[in-house]
């Protein structure tokens, strides 16, 4: 494994820091909906917000696939709507 890159298991090729919806969405071979109904229901990590872009940390969805896929640690808000990071 490269230092600030996960290894996808199927293909061996490498995934950058900074996931976009539609990366994310290839690697789970979910739909961009499918991703953000995830996101609102607090099961997927929360993504950070760059300006205008939306990104996943590589490293957030690589321990959330490792945990099994379920709820994302820390990823709601005590309101229960899932928690938003802003850089």
């Amino acid at each position: 494994m490269t230092e600030g890159h996960i290894t996808e298991p199927a293909g061996g090729s490498e995934i950058p820091d900074l996931l976009t919806v539609h990366e994310l969405a290839g690697i789970l071979k979910l739909s961009h909906r499918s991703i953000w109904r995830l996101v609102r229901s607090g099961q997927l990590p929360a993504p950070i917000h760059l300006g205008a872009s939306t990104r996943w940390r590589a490293a957030d969805v690589a321990a959330w696939l490792k945990q099994g896929g379920t709820a994302a640690g820390g990823g709601a808000s005590a309101g229960g709507g899932p928690a938003e990071r802003q850089i």
